[in-house]
């Protein structure tokens, strides 16, 4: 599985809201909360080359090393923990019926495993702080 990094308007600095000209800047009195941006895999293969000093492409494929490595390893059925950030597991979903919502007929619905993402304590711990 091949990730594709997404770069919409890659803004400034990470923690620097993305504006665009159809949008007005906020007012004020908005709270912090809705001024976030979302970090993108693109800013995050940045980030690595600035904080090891490599090159832009060494650090995209150690960024996309360790997500291939992650899949991998959900794929095989594995957890992967990484302690004081968090773990990703997957959740079996067993087969079930449904109703397909435009003719209201029952569907089945196949089995399938959902990849999910625990928090840490220790990062739980320095968001809420």
């Amino acid at each position: 599985m091949d990730f594709e990094a997404h770069t919409p308007g890659m803004g400034g600095p990470i923690n620097e809201p993305e504006t665009t000209s159809e949008s007005a800047p906020r007012p004020e009195s908005e709270p912090a909360a809705k001024k976030r941006r979302t970090m993108t895999k693109a800013d995050l293969i940045e980030e690595v080359a600035r904080a090891a000093d490599l090159a832009k492409k060494d650090a995209q494929v150690i960024v996309e090393t360790v997500f291939q490595n992650i899949v991998d390893a959900l794929k095989r059925g594995e957890a992967i923990e990484l302690r004081g950030f968090g773990s990703f597991r997957f959740r079996e979903r067993g087969p079930r019926r449904g109703r397909n919502p435009k003719t209201g007929e029952p569907v089945d619905i196949p089995a399938k495993r959902t990849p999910y993402f625990k928090p840490g304590k220790a990062l739980r711990e320095i968001i809420n702080q």
